[in-house]
């Protein structure tokens, strides 16, 4: 009875997880009677590091253990969604210092 509560505790956690992840925009994948969770391969290392990720190619997973708790899965998902944000921002940045880049030299190309 006890290992049947884990497993249904595991399979339940997955799935919430599977939903947290989507409810922030990221896509992921969860089989019928599975409590491992598959989504987007996180882009920085250090998050795919820290949450020892099992990744390949463009995608992650993780499998949900009886340890797992709610508090652990929303620490994650906390944490994911930041790592994207950095991820996010850097992107900008690099954009907008391209385009101030672009317009210095531009403007040093022009003769009064």
């Amino acid at each position: 009875e006890g290992i049947r509560q884990d497993v249904e505790r595991c399979m339940r956690n997955a799935h919430i997880l599977k939903v947290m992840l989507e409810q922030c925009g990221i896509k992921t994948m969860l089989n019928d009677l599975s409590n491992t969770v598959v989504f987007e391969r996180p882009k920085e290392e250090a998050f795919v590091r820290k949450w020892q990720l099992a990744c390949e190619g463009d995608i992650a997973h993780v499998v949900v253990m009886p340890n797992i708790n709610i508090d652990k899965l929303e620490d994650f998902v906390q944490d994911y969604v930041n790592s994207r944000a950095r991820t996010a921002i850097a992107g900008a940045k690099r954009i907008a210092n391209e385009a101030r880049a672009a317009e210095q030299s531009e403007g040093s190309d022009v003769e009064c």
